[in-house]
């Protein structure tokens, strides 16, 4: 199996459903085969799969390549719709097909019901060469995890490279002890922004925040070393710091990555500051802020405010900081 195509669509892969394509002058090889239904025998969805042209010697378009060529000879040979089929092999001298007059037949299982033939030659295979035999379950169950791991679970995602119909058979079928993890780990990662949000009465939400945003500080424009052991006051370990404006004065705290949107937050926050000192009162804000505000004001904004970060910083886009409390 190339790319985790099953196994059926591609024993019974013809050669009129190999195409090739050039879309914005690029090369394609395109195959179409149908995939039948568990349980049915009847001629399922169309499966496509396109693979762009490549010098790898395993590239699915030098296999199709080395397949055609490979099986020109016999084609002339093979009877009725086998010699469409792309999969073409010799019978064993003096097999069954022997006795039945058939020199050329396919992996189609056009003339019989066996399905089995090629996970026979591949056991087969393994054997000869001391390998561990890997059949085409294994096979779609490791494609499965990489897709997984590449798309961060996009169940879409897998149903598209299974060629499957429902969500449910791929979560169902398809699931390794890694996804299984992963999957957990995701869900640990919600729930616990959940709590952020709602324990910080909605001033931290990184529920829908970009990819490339940092989502680890409880104050926008900040990453934190280890939001779970925070040394704020009121803080319990073991839980997302919730200490919403005290980053500047943290010792876990980091500008973030991107040094043009950290300075944009930075000057977004001292003018929330320079705000909240009038709102607040002079020793409310002190004894919470002041800190904070002086570290900002005199440590992280000349750390970043270089001329292509302001120049870069004016064109951001921000949503609004919530208030300070």
């Amino acid at each position: 199996e190339n790319g985790g195509e099953p196994e059926q669509p591609l024993r019974t892969l013809t050669l009129n459903g190999i195409s090739e394509h050039y879309p914005l002058g690029q090369k394609r090889t395109v195959i179409k085969s149908s995939k039948r239904r568990a349980g049915s025998s009847a001629q399922g969805a169309t499966q496509r799969a396109a693979f762009p042209a490549s010098d790898h010697p395993l590239a699915p378009e030098r296999l199709i390549s080395f397949v055609i060529a490979w099986t020109k000879r016999i084609r002339d040979y093979a009877a009725g719709e086998l010699a469409n089929d792309f999969f073409l092999h010799a019978v064993s001298e003096g097999g069954r097909h022997k006795r039945r007059g058939m020199h050329i037949d396919s992996y189609s299982a056009r003339t019989d019901d066996v399905t089995t033939r090629v996970t026979g030659y591949i056991t087969l295979f393994c054997k000869r060469r001391g390998l561990k035999y890997s059949g085409s379950q294994a096979n779609r169950l490791a494609f499965s995890e990489a897709v997984d791991g590449l798309t961060d679970g996009d169940a879409f995602e897998l149903r598209a490279m299974l060629g499957h119909r429902l969500l449910s058979t791929g979560q169902d079928s398809y699931q390794t002890t890694t996804m299984q993890h992963r999957q957990k780990e995701q869900l640990a990662g919600a729930m616990t922004a959940q709590e952020r949000w709602v324990t910080s009465n909605g001033k931290i939400d990184t529920r829908s925040a970009r990819s490339d945003r940092e989502q680890t500080a409880a104050t926008q424009g900040f990453c934190c070393a280890d939001p779970f052991q925070s040394p704020q006051p009121g803080q319990r370990h073991g839980k997302l710091c919730t200490s919403y404006g005290s980053c500047p004065a943290c010792p876990l705290a980091a500008a973030d990555p991107n040094e043009a949107y950290a300075l944009a937050r930075f000057l977004q926050l001292q003018e929330l500051y320079e705000e909240a000192r009038a709102e607040l009162g002079s020793e409310i804000w002190r004894r919470k802020f002041e800190n904070a505000y002086l570290a900002l004001r005199d440590s992280w904004i000349p750390a970043v405010s270089t001329t292509a970060n302001r120049q870069s910083a004016m064109m951001i886009m921000l949503t609004p900081l919530p208030g300070l409390e």
